[in-house]
C-alpha cells in the first residue's frame, strides 16, 4: 500500500500526499488530495495535471524555481479547492522531471528523451487506451485510499468528474481526449463509469517545447467531445498564445475554439492579462483567476 503524508500549516487547507499510487501495472504516480473547503459531501471530483517546475514545495525551495514556490503542487491543490467548492481535488504529480524543472507525464503518453510530448496512438496499436486506463485506475485507487470505508461509486452515480490541465499538463488532457474519442468501443467497466461521470474539461494556457499539439485540432476528437456534451473551457494568457518564438500555439488555440464553435460545442474561452506583455508571472497567476 502506498505511503501517505498529510501537510497542513496554520490556517491552510490540509492536503494529503499519496505516494506511488498504482494505476496500470508497473506504473505509479504520487497523488496530492485536498478535500472541499465547504463540505465533506463532495459533488465533484477534480483531477489536475500541472506544468513545468511545479513539484513539492521542499523541492522547489532548494532549486532555481523557488521564485514560483507559491504554485507548488500542495498549494495548487488548495487553490483549486477554493476555485471548485464542494469538490475533492486530485493533483497528479508527474513521474519524472528533467533537470528538476521539466515535467514528463510518461505514464500517460509518450515523450522524447528531451521532454517533447507525442499525442496519438503508438504505431501498430491504433486503438490503445493505455494512458486513459492508467488515469482511471490511478484515480480509483487514490479515491479508495481516501475513503477506505466507502465503496467506489459505480453506474455513473458518483460525483461528476472535471479534468484540468495547466501549461505542460494540458498534453495529458489532449492524449486522454484522443484515446476517448478516436479509439474503438471501450469495454472496460471502470473506464465506462469514468466517462459517464466526466462532464467538463479545462485547458489553462496550454503549451510545451515541441512544435505541435498544444491544442487539439483533430476533427474526429473534437466532434466526439461535442457529441458527449462536455463543457469545454479554454483560458489563455499572452505568455503562450502570443509567444513570438512559438506562434504555432496561438494558431492551434484559435483553431481549437473555431472548430468547436462550428460544431456547436459548449465551449467557453477566457482571455486574461491581454492588456500587458506575456510573462511567466501572469502565466502562473492564471491558476488563481480562471
Amino acid at each position: 500500500m502506498a505511503s501517505d503524508k498529510t501537510k497542513c500549516l496554520g490556517g491552510e487547507l490540509p492536503v494529503k500526499r499519496l505516494a506511488n499510487v498504482v494505476g496500470v501495472e508497473g506504473k505509479q504516480n504520487d497523488v496530492i488530495v485536498c478535500p472541499s473547503e465547504v463540505t465533506r459531501q463532495e459533488k465533484q471530483h477534480v483531477i489536475f495535471f500541472g506544468g513545468d517546475i511545479q513539484t513539492y514545495p521542499e523541492n522547489m525551495e532548494s532549486s532555481l524555481n523557488k521564485d514560483y514556490i507559491e504554485y507548488n503542487l500542495d498549494n495548487t491543490a488548495r487553490i483549486l479547492a477554493r476555485r471548485f467548492p464542494d469538490s475533492l481535488i486530485f493533483v497528479i504529480k508527474p513521474s519524472k522531471m528533467i533537470f528538476y524543472s521539466f515535467s514528463v507525464y510518461k505514464n500517460f503518453l509518450n515523450f522524447s528523451d528531451d521532454g517533447i510530448p507525442f499525442i496519438g496512438h503508438v504505431p501498430g496499436n491504433e486503438h490503445s487506451v493505455e494512458g486513459l486506463t492508467h488515469l482511471v485506475r490511478l484515480y480509483n485507487n487514490a479515491y479508495r485510499q481516501m475513503t477506505p470505508d466507502n465503496p467506489k461509486p459505480r453506474d455513473g452515480n458518483g460525483p461528476t468528474i472535471t479534468l484540468v490541465g495547466f501549461s505542460k499538463g494540458c498534453v495529458v488532457l489532449n492524449q486522454m481526449m484522443f484515446e476517448m474519442f478516436s479509439s474503438s468501443e471501450i469495454s472496460d467497466i471502470d473506464i465506462q463509469d469514468f466517462l459517464r461521470r466526466l462532464n467538463s474539461v479545462y485547458w489553462l494556457d496550454s503549451g510545451h517545447v515541441g512544435d505541435r499539439n498544444a491544442w487539439l485540432t483533430d476533427d474526429t476528437v473534437l466532434s466526439g467531445m461535442v457529441q458527449k456534451g462536455l463543457q469545454i473551457y479554454a483560458h489563455v494568457t499572452p505568455y503562450q498564445v502570443r509567444d513570438s518564438l512559438r506562434k504555432w500555439i496561438g494558431k492551434e488555440e484559435k483553431k481549437f475554439i473555431e472548430k468547436l464553435k462550428k460544431l456547436n460545442g459548449n465551449v467557453t474561452e477566457g482571455r486574461h492579462f491581454f492588456d500587458e506583455p506575456g510573462s511567466i508571472e501572469r502565466h502562473f497567476e492564471l491558476l488563481k483567476v480562471f
